[in-house]
């Protein structure tokens, strides 16, 4: 265990302009939750969408290492339970929610793609928030909202309902797409919603979710961009990432931010030939 990195370890969180240093290395900053939007009331028949309000967690962590497989959990790498302390400020959602994720390195393929090979894998910590656990250990569950009631629901059917697990949604905001070059054709997919669904798995530990998804699992035309932009613009992106549970009638809506972070300039190892 001591032998594993905290979940810190290597990408600063700033809260001002990074210095050259820093720069060099990567950084995180927070981002509100009304950066993204979510499906608002009515989604099924206007086709509306609305900012969310603000997160339900707060991100705490955020780190990434390059390896050369395919890792399952963030914690065969980093040490989460000594991030994830536990606390019993209340029970019915996880306090904590990690998101692994694995970056693939190798070119698209659209037939025999391999899932695994050099990555990069980042590890993200999300920590409820307060405000949260407070509306939570109210009495009255009449007094939360419909996005809260479905992520309970989510939270209780989800590590054992493959169906429920894939109405998780990430939502990833490139926000300098003209210095990073990317297409005319591919902004409208930017932040456009993505359902974790095969690509994902989930770990219910007793104080925190995992959520483990593998970029290299996409559909083919996603990873074909991501081989073509997204991979290059490591080094020079700015992206503020989001998770959501997909809500699907009026008693579900409008959606809220799960967690949400920003991560900049994460690179590329020093031996990527691409």
């Amino acid at each position: 265990m001591t032998s594993r990195p905290r979940a810190d370890s290597s990408v600063p969180r700033l809260k001002s302009a990074p210095t050259s240093e820093e720069r060099e290395k990567g950084w995180s900053t927070s981002v509100s939750g009304d950066r993204f939007p979510v499906r608002s009331f009515n989604y099924k028949k206007k086709k509306k969408k609305e900012n969310s309000s603000e997160a339900f967690y707060e991100c705490i962590f955020f780190d990434r290492i390059f390896t050369r497989e395919r890792v399952r959990k963030a914690s065969d790498i980093w040490a989460i339970d000594t991030i994830c302390e536990e606390s019993n400020a209340t029970r019915v959602v996880p306090q904590y929610v990690v998101l692994h994720s694995q970056l693939p390195l190798s070119k698209a393929k659209m037939m025999g793609q391999s899932t695994n090979g050099p990555s990069i894998q980042t590890c993200t910590v999300f920590k409820l928030r307060k405000e949260t656990c407070d509306i939570l250990n109210s009495k009255d569950p009449s007094s939360w909202s419909p996005a809260l009631r479905l992520f309970v629901e989510w939270s209780k059917r989800a590590p054992r309902d493959s169906k429920w697990k894939g109405r998780l949604k990430l939502i990833m905001f490139a926000e300098n797409p003209v210095e990073i070059g990317l297409p005319k054709m591919l902004t409208g997919y930017n932040g456009k919603p993505i359902l974790l669904t095969k690509s994902t798995e989930l770990f219910a530990e007793k104080n925190y979710f995992e959520i483990s998804t593998n970029f290299a699992k996409f559909c083919y035309l996603f990873r074909q961009a991501w081989s073509s932009y997204g991979i290059p613009a490591l080094k020079t992106s700015d992206v503020s990432v989001g998770l959501t549970i997909e809500g699907r009638d009026n008693s579900e809506l409008p959606e809220q931010i799960l967690g949400c972070f920003s991560c900049h300039y994460l690179g590329l190892p020093e031996d990527y030939t691409g």
